[in-house]
């Protein structure tokens, strides 16, 4: 099964939560989740993307790094497509340009 975009949140899609550079503190995620950041050495870097675990060892999230704030890195998005699981996922938060974060996913998962 391939990685699909939904863009609105089902019971089956786990969140991508883009994160800025140095931007974990100010991002709105939790204790846990910010800890296995900073653990994983992930500062949100551009284009790095991280895999959260959540509860039995599944998985709950990914972060995604935007790197520093007012950088259009959307197209960047594509590595997205090659790094993440199996299975549904959706931007917790809107990337700041969402049809070229799309379009990223969609040519970075192109065979």
């Amino acid at each position: 099964m391939p990685v699909e975009h939904v863009e609105l949140p089902s019971k089956d899609s786990r969140p991508i939560h883009p994160v800025a550079k140095d931007g974990l503190d100010s991002g709105g995620l939790d204790d846990a989740t910010r800890a296995w950041a900073k653990a994983n050495g992930f500062s949100g870097e551009a284009g790095r993307m991280l895999v959260v675990p959540g509860e039995g060892g599944a998985i709950s999230a990914a972060l995604f790094g935007t790197g520093k704030p007012g950088e259009q890195p959307a197209l960047a998005a594509g590595a997205l497509a090659k790094a993440l699981p199996e299975g549904d996922w959706h931007f917790a938060t809107p990337p700041v340009a969402p049809t070229l974060a799309t379009l990223g996913m969609v040519l970075g998962g192109y065979v």
